[in-house]
């Protein structure tokens, strides 16, 4: 799959505005005495932000790019949105094309998927809820 410039450079922004936060509450931080915040800060938060922004740009392309590979149809998604605090990820217009037609052979308009904490222990997806919103097949 190949990535046009405009949505690198949005990428590439993004990156280093995620640097540039985490430093500069790094910097305010380091002055108290607080270590707790500070190690907290350093290792905690830089996951959070990619949990909020970079996972969804990463989880969007590897649909994208893996879904036609595994179903020898073109697949897209509008957009992901997850929240690392709750494990609770939404895909939004998820359509999986006909191969020989314009039209979409599967379409989702919402996709909800609630993991359980329990993700994190066994390492793999605990699945507690799964709410699809106006499927359509063609």
């Amino acid at each position: 799959m190949t990535t046009n410039k405009p949505e690198r450079h949005q990428e590439l922004t993004l990156e280093i505005m995620l640097v540039l936060v985490t430093a500069a509450i790094s910097c305010l931080l380091y002055h108290t005495e607080a270590m707790k915040i500070i190690v907290l800060n350093l290792f905690y938060l830089p996951i959070v932000l990619a949990g909020f922004f970079l996972l969804p740009i990463v989880a969007k392309r590897q649909i994208e790019a893996l879904g036609p590979a595994e179903l020898d149809r073109p697949v897209s998604v509008a957009s992901i949105a997850f929240n690392p605090f709750t494990l609770q990820a939404t895909a939004r217009g998820v359509v999986v094309s006909d191969k020989f037609g314009p039209r979409p052979l599967l379409s989702v308009d919402e996709v909800f998927v609630d993991l359980s904490a329990r993700s994190l222990v066994h390492v793999a997806p605990v699945v507690s809820q799964l709410k699809v919103t106006r499927p359509a097949v063609s």
